[in-house]
C-alpha cells in the first residue's frame, strides 16, 4: 500500500523494454480501471488481446461499461466460437443483443 506511483512507473517501464507483453498490457488496464477511465482500458485491453486472446469476457465487461454495445456483439460471438459448450457465453450474446 501506498506505492501506486512506484508500481505504475515499473508497468510503463516493462511496456517500454517490453511493448508486446500482454502481461503488462493487463496491469496497465487494472490502473486504469481503478481510475475509472473505463474508454482507455477498453484500448488497452484490445492492445493486449493482440498478443493474448483468452481474456475476451474481460473486454465484453468494459464494452457494457462503455456502452459500445456493437463491439458487445461481435465479442460475445467470438467467445462463443472459442467455447461454444459454455452456457454464459449464449446467455452472454443474448444480452447483447437485446443492448442493441
Amino acid at each position: 500500500l501506498g506505492q501506486r506511483d512506484d508500481g505504475i512507473n515499473l508497468v510503463k517501464e516493462g511496456m517500454r523494454k517490453d511493448l508486446s507483453s500482454h502481461i503488462c498490457w493487463h496491469v496497465w488496464v487494472l490502473i486504469q480501471k481503478s481510475e475509472h477511465k473505463y474508454k482507455d482500458a477498453l484500448k488497452s485491453y484490445i492492445q493486449a488481446l493482440k498478443f493474448d486472446k483468452v481474456r475476451l469476457s474481460n473486454t465484453a465487461v468494459l464494452q457494457m461499461q462503455t456502452h459500445q454495445y456493437e463491439g458487445l456483439v461481435e465479442t460475445r460471438h467470438n467467445l462463443l466460437r472459442l467455447r461454444p459448450y459454455n452456457q454464459h457465453h449464449w446467455v452472454g450474446l443474448v444480452v447483447a443483443y437485446q443492448l442493441l
